[in-house]
C-alpha cells in the first residue's frame, strides 16, 4: 500500500474550507521571489521546505522562523534548499512555503493513517 500525505498547503486549503483559520502563505521556487513574497505576507514569516520526500522538515534543516527582512527571506530560501539537498540529495523539492509566523500559543497536531496492524489510526494532540 502506498502512503499519501497531505501537503502543508493542501492542509491549509482544506482547513480554510471549514472556516478554520490558517496563516497567509505562498509557495515560491526562487530566492528572488522569496523576499518580495515575504514582504507582501508581512513580517515576521516562517519558511519551510516543500517536499514529499522530507516529512520531518526540522530534522532536515528545512525550517527557518523569525524572518524579518526581504534580504533574510532570500538568504533563508537558499539555506533551506541547501539543507534539504544535503539531507536527501534525491528529494523532490516543490519549493519553499512562506507563511505568517503565528503568535505564541497552543499548537495542535491532527493526522491519520491506515496501519497494517491496527487499521485506521488518528493522531491528535498538542504539538506542531
Amino acid at each position: 500500500m502506498t502512503e499519501w500525505m497531505l501537503s502543508e498547503s493542501d492542509g491549509y486549503d482544506l482547513l480554510s474550507k471549514y472556516g478554520i483559520p490558517t496563516p497567509k502563505y505562498k509557495i515560491v521556487t526562487r530566492a528572488e521571489d522569496a523576499g518580495s513574497t515575504a514582504e507582501a505576507i508581512g513580517f515576521p514569516v516562517v519558511m519551510k521546505i516543500m517536499s514529499p520526500d522530507i516529512v520531518h522538515k526540522s530534522d532536515a534543516g528545512g525550517v527557518i522562523v523569525g524572518i524579518g527582512t526581504k534580504e533574510a527571506a532570500q538568504s533563508a530560501f537558499n539555506q533551506i534548499v541547501a539543507n534539504a539537498r544535503a539531507y536527501n540529495q534525491n528529494a523532490d523539492i516543490h519549493g519553499v512555503i512562506i507563511e505568517n509566523q503565528a503568535a505564541p500559543g497552543l499548537e495542535l497536531i491532527i493526522g491519520g493513517k491506515t496501519d497494517p496492524t491496527f487499521g485506521k489510526v488518528i493522531t491528535f494532540g498538542i504539538g506542531g
